[in-house]
């Protein structure tokens, strides 16, 4: 279903909408511009399309960057020491 026309060109539609904070944001990469209903806020320079969610994506997706960097290290590089990385 992702292959048909119709979804690749919404994928294009979808992000060609972003404005161009998005588009040169460092998180854009992990949210994607998340679902375009939720675009309705304006940028600091008065673009239209800011995602709703845009702030706590950020601050999550930042906050969570090196413990995801830590876990694809991991399991890049088998056996996994996740466990005594973190005494639980």
């Amino acid at each position: 279903m992702a292959q048909l026309p119709e979804q690749q060109q919404f994928g294009r539609d979808k992000y060609n909408s972003l404005p161009m904070q998005c588009k040169t944001c460092e998180v854009q990469k992990y949210c994607r511009g998340e679902c375009p209903k939720n675009r309705f806020l304006t940028t600091a320079d008065n673009e239209h399309g800011l995602n709703y969610l845009c702030a706590g994506y950020k601050r999550f997706f930042r906050h969570a960057k090196p413990y995801m960097q830590f876990m694809a290290n991991e399991i890049a590089h088998p056996p996994a020491n996740v466990m005594s990385r973190y005494k639980i």
